[in-house]
């Protein structure tokens, strides 16, 4: 018996295909965007109970308007250019895939840098009046 097929989505697919497939539907990013935004105002609602629910209730509507807003990734951008220890954090706390890829190559130029330092470069050659 066959699986049934969404409109225009192959049977082979996984379903987190599907699901980034279908995110590119105007409907289904409305849907998350609001999403998110109620999820955002609930979470002060839920922090006056007791434990971090509030906390989590926040990221995880922040999390999705930042997917689907490009409004909110501009003054995300913005508030991570100011105060940049906090947006590497909220990166990494969301597992961003730039922020991984960042600092991949962060990695990889320290790398290379140390690589090509030769011994006396920092000193000058011996002799010299800065050894």
């Amino acid at each position: 018996m066959r699986a049934p097929q969404i409109a225009g989505m192959a049977s082979g697919m996984t379903w987190r295909e599907r699901w980034r497939r279908g995110k590119r539907t105007h409907g289904i990013r409305h849907a998350i965007f609001f999403g998110g935004w109620l999820l955002i105002v609930a979470a002060p609602i839920v922090g006056l109970l007791p434990g971090p629910g509030g906390i989590f209730l926040f990221a995880a509507g922040f999390a999705l308007v930042l997917q689907t807003s490009p409004w909110a990734k501009r003054v995300y951008v913005r508030a991570k250019r100011r105060w940049p220890r906090m947006g590497a954090l909220v990166d990494r706390v969301l597992r961003r895939g730039s922020a991984q890829r960042r600092r991949e190559r962060d990695k990889l130029a320290l790398a290379g840098a140390s690589a090509r330092a030769a011994p006396g470069a920092l000193h000058g050659p011996a002799g010299s009046p800065r050894s």
